[in-house]
């Protein structure tokens, strides 16, 4: 084969080609003329005999034109070309078809990009692929980071990897000058960015210093975007001194542009990891082996696999948990991906499994939407297929053509959702992050999704084109060239794949009305607790770098002052808030080992009055209680599973001991004064788990709940003032509690607004697919109609004779779609609160939707056939 004709003619200059081979033949054709004239022909006779022996010049063309180029490509370009011409001149149907497509394949490319991202696309960090994650097993299957010391031991002797390094977040509070403010830092080991490998924007990375962990080097690495923010990209900030609570630190470098390391949040800056015990120096975790938990990462030497690796650290951490006298734990080795680590992944695959069918359901909707417009189209263009199968077309030759269309319809769609799945995700994950969040996903188009996208292209190509196709091929000639005749195929056709719509719909609007429901229920939950006319106010002394007692005694005056304040009735204390925070426990209970899963909150002597929070036995707590910190008050639910049918009034209880608790003044038995009834604990779905409740004087970490009577706006703007003037070390910020309820309903609310959305387009899809088939089936009817009408039937009859034709086919599929609905349900089952996937009013409203769009969308065509002229009509017959 000749390639360079064959490249030039995809260039596009064919007509060259042609007179070059016309030429060629004229050439070879006048030698053998000359030759025969030579013999003593005449020259009519040596012009006919030179024709003769060169054959059919159309064939030998065919056969020249196959000898410098590869057919079966040529011909797909010319089908391209021609189904391109052709759907140009139908730009309605062009524009319906593509936007229809668009819509499947676009909402399953968003959804496989925001996957790729968090499951399968290593961190942007050097040697993605060299690089592991390493956890711990704290129980069966549920797999955290390391201590300190747990960490140091492996780091110090591992063969298979070339290094280990470890990282946690920490608050502090910045200070330069008189500015002030609240920053999330990483505290990482020494070898961080040696290990990770980024370049630097301005300076170096950590030095290492003297290694030793209580005198650790006084260094900070900026992220790029705190320097470009705070510090307005001034180079000159390398070498000056921050104090970071209460420390004085130096700025050595700041990292490359866009690097953030193997974090979900962008921090504001990296620290030493030594600098978590100064900055907080009661959790003493550098030292601590039951500590928790340090995020672990290591580069794997070359040759070596994973699995070697884990079982190397395995190993050594056997040796370690028998040194510290823990119990033994396994190691886990993965890749670098934000949902390699198990326990994050189950969560998210019951998310992403439901997202994924549903936007499937979608794309299938819209494939069917499109064939039903592919059979319409089909039997309006059944006659001129019937010619060109009539003048010798092969069947196989007019099929791919249509299957061309088909596909350049889709490609056209699936090109529009690359640039979508570019862009949506992002939007997505904003709306998703809680208020302050800044997270370090990155959505791009790479092979992976671009391959997935080409597949859905196809594979949604082959579901709405395939079976039009075959459709229109196989009626023959007979058919489509008979005047008025009528394919049955591909009525049936249509009405299989209108029952497949609304099947499908039924699913989605089940999905959507079940989340609709959730989401309802959770709204009008009662809390436990009246949270109208509650600030939460958070003083930011966890981020100050003061001690518990320390914080305690700024706490007071701060508290005194706020009580004083026109308009605040009580000020109450709380280490967590309910429905904001979460702190659980294990509580021994007699009747397990294991003990009994319990929220825990340390709160102040009024904390109940302030919330409102009834008091059914015993008494509230006193201030002495606070200083004793030996008394509880539990919840209903804690009293029945703790001490069923018994008064726990006078009993003690016992916290046991875990990896995140050790403190020794929570391990000793605690005196049950009081229960109050079930209020919000640690989110929705748990107002009715056990809840402890233990009296506190207050620590760094404490809320302070403040109920006013007045507005709540300028009291907000006026508490951070108060707290600054009192001492320069609080950062303070206030916000209203139903601020509080409403991040609490975030997710719920989510989840309903995206059903809502992908319920909404299915429903529209369906209308468009009913009120296609409607007016198709009036169209193969309007010579029926009208002898109907001929005969006196009224347009009532005519009206209710075609709503019951479509009716009957919503009815088959809606029955499909509420069985398909019920197994759907079951996906969202971690999504749905206090609903059942069979809740039967959502079910009922699926269906009135489904029917009542279902009636509106026949209405019109039903209408038009009902007044049909007979006369007009049976005259055109």
């Amino acid at each position: 084969m000749n390639w360079t004709r064959f490249f030039n003619r995809l260039k596009g200059r064919p007509a060259a080609h042609e007179e070059d081979l016309d030429a060629e033949l004229a050439f070879h054709q006048n030698m053998k003329e000359r030759d025969l004239l030579a013999r003593g022909m005449t020259e009519g006779e040596a012009r006919r005999s030179a024709r003769r022996g060169m054959g059919n010049l159309t064939l030998a063309r065919e056969e020249a034109y196959e000898a410098w180029t590869i057919r079966w490509l040529s011909d797909s370009i010319r089908d391209l070309r021609h189904a391109a011409r052709t759907l140009t001149a139908q730009p309605g149907f062009t524009l319906a078809t593509v936007l229809a497509l668009v819509l499947g394949i676009a909402v399953n490319a968003i959804l496989f990009n925001v996957y790729n991202a968090l499951a399968l696309a290593p961190w942007a960090i050097r040697d993605a692929k060299q690089t592991v994650q390493v956890f711990s097993e704290r129980r069966a299957g549920q797999w955290i980071g390391f201590s300190w010391p747990h960490f140091r031991h492996l780091q110090a002797n591992t063969q298979s990897l070339a290094g280990l390094a470890a990282f946690s977040g920490t608050g502090t509070l910045v200070s330069q000058g008189d500015a002030s403010w609240g920053a999330n830092a990483v505290a990482a080991s020494e070898n961080y960015f040696e290990l990770i490998g980024t370049g630097f924007a301005a300076g170096r990375g950590f030095s290492g210093g003297t290694g030793n962990l209580h005198d650790p080097a006084p260094e900070i690495v900026l992220h790029y975007d705190t320097w470009m923010t705070r510090f307005g990209g001034d180079r000159g900030i390398v070498g000056a001194w921050l104090e970071l609570s209460g420390r004085r630190l130096q700025v050595v470098g700041v990292a490359a542009a866009g690097f953030s390391g193997p974090t979900t949040n962008i921090p504001h800056m990296w620290i030493p990891g030594a600098w978590r015990d100064i900055f907080n120096p009661a959790q003493k975790i550098l030292e601590n082996p039951n500590s928790c938990c340090v995020s672990v990462i290591g580069r794997l030497k070359p040759g070596v696999s994973r699995a070697g690796a884990q079982a190397e650290l395995n190993t050594l951490s056997t040796q370690f948990v028998a040194s510290a006298k823990r119990e033994k734990s396994r190691v886990l080795v993965t890749a670098p991906t934000f949902l390699a680590n198990p326990s994050r992944f189950r969560p998210a695959s019951a998310i992403f499994l439901a997202m994924g069918a549903a936007s499937l359901l979608i794309l299938l909707l819209a494939c069917a939407n499109v064939a039903n417009l592919q059979l319409a189209r089909a039997t309006a263009r059944r006659r001129e297929i019937a010619v060109r199968l009539s003048l010798g077309a092969s069947r196989g030759r007019i099929l791919r053509q249509l299957v061309a269309e088909g596909l350049l319809l889709s490609g056209i769609a699936g090109a529009a959702s690359v640039a979508i799945s570019a862009w949506a995700p992002g939007g997505i994950v904003r709306m998703i992050a809680g208020p302050g969040e800044s997270l370090t996903f990155r959505f791009a188009n790479d092979v992976r999704v671009l391959a997935f996208i080409l597949f859905a292209t196809f594979v949604a190509a082959m579901l709405f084109g395939l079976a039009p196709a075959l459709t229109a091929v196989r009626d023959g000639t007979a058919m489509g060239l008979r005047e008025g005749g009528r394919a049955t195929s591909t009525g049936r056709m249509r009405s299989i794949l209108l029952a497949a719509q609304v099947a499908l719909c039924a699913i989605l609007l089940s999905g959507t009305a079940l989340l609709v429901r959730a989401l309802d229920r959770v709204r009008h939950l009662d809390t436990g607790f009246q949270y109208e006319k509650v600030i939460v106010m958070s003083p930011g002394l966890d981020a100050s770098g003061v001690s518990d007692e320390r914080a305690r005694g700024l706490l007071v005056p701060l508290i005194e002052r706020i009580g004083g304040l026109p308009g605040v009735e009580s000020v109450a204390r709380a280490s967590v808030i309910p429905y904001g925070e979460g702190f659980g426990v294990r509580v021994a209970d007699r009747r397990t080992e294991a003990g009994v899963n319990a929220g825990f909150n340390e709160v102040s002597a009024n904390f109940f009055e302030t919330l409102r929070i009834p008091l059914l036995h015993g008494r509230s707590f006193t201030r002495g209680d606070e200083a004793r910190m030996d008394t509880v008050i539990i919840n209903e639910a804690a009293a029945q599973r703790l001490w069923p049918g018994e008064s726990p009034l006078g009993k003690t209880l016992q916290i046991l001991p875990t990896l995140r608790i050790e403190r020794k003044d929570l391990m000793r038995p605690l005196e049950v004064i009081g229960v109050v009834r079930n209020f919000g604990g640690r989110g929705f779905g748990t107002e009715r788990e056990p809840y402890i409740c233990m009296a506190s004087p207050g620590a760094r970490r404490s809320r302070l709940l403040i109920r006013h009577s007045g507005e709540a706006g300028p009291l907000m703007m006026e508490l951070p003032k108060h707290a600054r003037e009192i001492d320069r070390r609080f950062l303070a910020s206030a916000a209203p509690y139903s601020e509080t309820i409403a991040n609490a309903l975030r997710s719920a609310n989510l989840s309903a607004a995206i059903a809502s959305v992908l319920g909404t387009l299915s429903l529209l899809l369906a209308c468009v697919g009913i009120y296609g088939v409607a007016a198709y089936n009036v169209s193969q009817r309007t010579r029926e109609v009208g002898v109907r009408m001929a005969l006196g039937a009224r347009p009532r009859a005519i009206l209710a004779m075609v709503l019951k034709q479509n009716l009957r086919t919503v009815v088959v599929g809606a029955a499909v779609g509420i069985v398909g609905a019920i197994s759907f349900g079951r996906l969202l089952t971690s999504l749905l609160y206090g609903v059942k996937p069979t809740d039967p009013l959502a079910m009922l409203v699926t269906i009135a939707i489904l029917f009542g769009t279902s009636a509106l969308a026949t209405w019109g065509p039903a209408r038009r056939a009902s007044r049909v002229d007979p006369a007009i009509t049976l005259r055109h017959e």
